[in-house]
């Protein structure tokens, strides 16, 4: 991974010496697992279903996603959460 240098952290991001040292502290921090616990901030859109969610993906022919979508529309339903609703139905079952 490139890293960017302490004069570019400088004019790209108007950072403080004092700025910059902290944040070597910090990724030093992070990268040793030594990150305290309460001080991560997640970026992003909060929790849908308070847990972290993970993507999956799936290939499928044109007319499949095609007719999945027609579903969903018809249930006022997005194709993910059409995907997720048939998934745990059956996962009830």
């Amino acid at each position: 991974m490139a890293t960017i240098g302490d004069n570019e952290l400088k004019s790209r991001f108007s950072l403080c010496d004092e700025e910059i040292k902290q944040l070597h502290i910090d990724s030093q921090a992070y990268e040793s697992g030594e990150w305290p616990e309460g001080e991560t901030v997640v970026v992003g859109r909060p929790s849908l279903f308070g847990s972290r969610m993970k993507s999956i993906t799936y290939r499928d022919t044109e007319d499949e996603v095609r007719r999945m979508d027609e579903r969903a529309e018809s249930l006022s339903m997005s194709r993910s959460d059409y995907l997720r609703y048939l998934v745990r139905k059956d996962l009830e079952g």
